[in-house]
């Protein structure tokens, strides 16, 4: 991770800055001039500088040659415009400028520039790096007892609940009794309520003594190098002059940046006695002496102290924002929630709720258990006092008593605890929903009604229209054979019609009879084709063929004839003229008899086998479209069903009736 200064003068700086360094490659620092960054270049906080360049001036080489001078060590680049003249970007390499590249760049152009300008650079930074570890005798300044009170102190500073300003107290403490000259606390992003999905590498410093602002403010530490790194991987103290440091010299450089950038001399863990989640940095003593072993032993202690005290802090934080959140989301909820404790003390209660109970011009927002109409207060009582399972019901109140109210009570189990800790009382209005159901009840009903209306009017009008005829001619035919005989056909016909269309709305509308007889299929349906035919214009013909040598069922008889009428009706009118209807029964598993009805029609089709059984449903210009509904129900109320099929190659059947198998008469 990368520290990059920019320097633009112009109003868009920010915006292009961010679209040409990603994020992800490092901190950038953005200031409008090379004074404003004075301070921050003597110290070589910096790893590169960026110039923006917009206009190719003589100011912007004093620029480049005052950055030149404050941080010799650092890459300078400039980004000029596409119309900057080549004659002024050899003044610019000349005035000690590493690279000028023009616009427009690419993010990816950028970045691999500054690679490649800080993997050229390899001058040692300021020399500080390379003195020899200094020496110093150990000096007892600091009291046993005073190192003591200053850990019994973290203690009490650990109930604290801004982690910030308990830090940076912390460390005015730690400089006050031990005597550190400089001190920085550098932690992690605190985790949310929710967790990221990316995880934050990144360290800043949220507490500093005796460090320049604008350093604490532009300089962060990183988990994935230098001194962050570091700890991460062994939690251990580092100091600027110890063996360990000089170990890793030739290959990490940024340990070594890290300590002259902020002026210390040692680095500490700050761990939450599981994992590291910062460091501390601390500069030498203020007498100039190192700290003894047992300084180091007792500031690893604290700061390890220090550390659990802040993720303390982080978790009553979690706690507080998630609580935060559930309330937001229960506040907007439009169902009523209350939650009360085993003591039966109101927890939470949402707006809601209390417009429920209360009423919505409610000024008082509080509720309490005694406030609870006896209809929800004991059932609740019930399930937090005696751990009850209160299954959902519903209750009418409210302030005028004309609401319906959905009521569920969710208990709240902590561990194996047998009762619950809690329990969540919610309440769902549904006074508008009934009010809707009940409307569209009477609507389905008129609708219903008006369309049975339809369908006996044009029934009783179809049977009506010839028996008229003949009442016209009765006086002056009724002498001749040919009218008496048509009259007599007319009148078994039509009577019929109307019989049966009465037939099956009484079936519809009664309920199941009991069968209490033992009849023979294959007889029952050659009986019912019979019966059929006989009324039928045209005389059909029907051919039967059974794999069962006694197809007997447990039946009421004249509801399974209807049935089979209706079924065999259905086949007649489909074959026309020449009407065959093909019949065969056979055995499906152990226990059920099935009977496939086949005609010489069409049959049916996709669209019209969806509909079949539907009530009222017909493609004929007669009959009401009850004949499949009623069978349907008839054979359901014998524990069978009644299955249709779209024709297709191969089937052997339009019609299916399956029923239960009886093993002796």
């Amino acid at each position: 991770m990368l520290n990059i200064l920019v320097i633009a003068p112009h109003p868009r700086a920010k915006e292009q800055a961010a679209d040409l360094l990603p994020e992800s490659l490092g901190r950038v620092t953005l200031k409008v001039d090379v004074a404003s960054a004075c301070g921050l270049l003597e110290h070589g906080l910096f790893d590169a500088i960026l110039l923006l360049a917009p206009q190719a001036s003589e100011h912007t080489l004093d620029e480049i040659r005052r950055l030149r001078r404050l941080s010799p060590d650092s890459p300078v680049s400039v980004i000029a415009s596409s119309t900057t003249p080549l004659a002024w970007e050899e003044s610019a390499l000349a005035s000690g400028a590493d690279f000028v590249l023009r616009e427009p760049l690419s993010p990816s152009h950028v970045a691999g520039m500054l690679k490649r300008s800080l993997a050229t650079s390899t001058a040692p930074r300021n020399g500080s790096a390379s003195h020899p570890p200094s020496t110093s005798a150990p000096s007892p300044s600091v009291g046993r007892a005073s190192l003591d009170i200053l850990r019994d102190f973290s203690h009490i500073l650990g109930y604290s609940l801004d982690y910030e300003l308990f830090a940076e107290h912390f460390v005015q403490k730690v400089r006050q009794i031990v005597g550190v000259s400089r001190i920085a606390v550098y932690l992690e992003k605190p985790p949310t309520a929710v967790a990221s999905v990316e995880k934050n590498t990144r360290m800043s410093c949220v507490a500093a003594v005796g460090i320049p602002p604008d350093i604490v403010e532009c300089f962060e530490l990183s988990r994935t190098a230098g001194l962050g790194a570091r700890m991460y991987q062994s939690p251990q103290i580092v100091t600027a002059t110890g063996e360990a440091l000089h170990n890793l010299a030739p290959t990490d450089q940024k340990i070594q940046r890290e300590f002259e950038i902020l002026g210390c001399r040692v680095a500490v863990p700050i761990s939450d006695r599981t994992r590291t989640i910062g460091v501390a940095l601390l500069g030498g003593h203020v007498t100039g002496r190192s700290f003894n072993a047992e300084e180091l032993q007792l500031l690893y202690l604290l700061m390890e102290e220090l550390g659990s005290a802040i993720k303390n802090t982080w978790l009553h934080r979690q706690l507080a924002s998630s609580h935060r959140l559930l309330a937001d989301v229960l506040a907007t909820l439009s169902s009523g929630c209350l939650v009360v404790d085993h003591e039966l003390t109101v927890l939470h209660a949402n707006r809601a709720v209390v417009a429920f109970l209360k009423g919505p011009d409610a000024t008082d927002n509080r509720l309490d258990f005694a406030d609870l109409p006896p209809a929800l207060a004991t059932p609740l009582y019930d399930s937090v006092a005696k751990s009850v399972k209160v299954q959902p019901f519903f209750h009418t109140g409210g302030p005028g008593g004309e609401h319906l109210f959905r009521v569920s009570i969710v208990p709240f189990h902590a561990g194996s605890s047998a009762l619950p800790r809690s329990a969540m009382l919610v309440l769902e209005d549904f006074t508008q929903i009934e009010a809707a159901k009940r409307f569209e009840i009477e609507a389905s009903k008129a609708k219903l009604v008006a369309l049975i209306a339809k369908r006996f009017a044009h029934e009783i009008r179809n049977s009506l229209v010839p028996l008229a005829t003949h009442e016209q001619l009765l006086d002056s035919e009724y002498q001749h054979e040919d009218f008496r005989r048509s009259l007599k056909s007319a009148l078994a016909r039509e009577t019929g019609r109307i019989q049966r269309f009465t037939e099956q709305m009484l079936y519809l509308s009664q309920p199941a009879r009991t069968a209490n007889e033992i009849l023979n299929l294959r007889d029952l349906v050659e009986h019912c084709f019979e019966r059929m035919n006989g009324m039928a214009n045209h005389p059909a013909r029907l051919h039967v063929q059974s794999d069962v040598e006694l197809p007997l069922v447990r039946c009421h008889r004249p509801a399974l004839e209807h049935a089979v009428q209706e079924i065999v009706t259905n086949a007649l009118q489909a074959g026309g003229n020449e009407a065959l209807v093909q019949v065969r029964i056979r055995l499906v598993g152990d226990e059920t008899l099935q009977v496939a009805f086949r005609d010489n029609g069409p049959g049916f089709n996709e669209e019209t086998v969806e509909r079949a059984t539907e009530p009222f449903f017909t493609t004929r210009n007669t009959g009401v479209g009850l004949g499949l509904t009623v069978a349907r129900k008839v054979l359901e109320d014998h524990q069978g069903r009644l299955n249709v099929r779209v024709r297709s190659t191969g089937r052997d059947s339009d019609v299916e009736i399956e029923l239960p198998l009886a093993r002796s008469l």
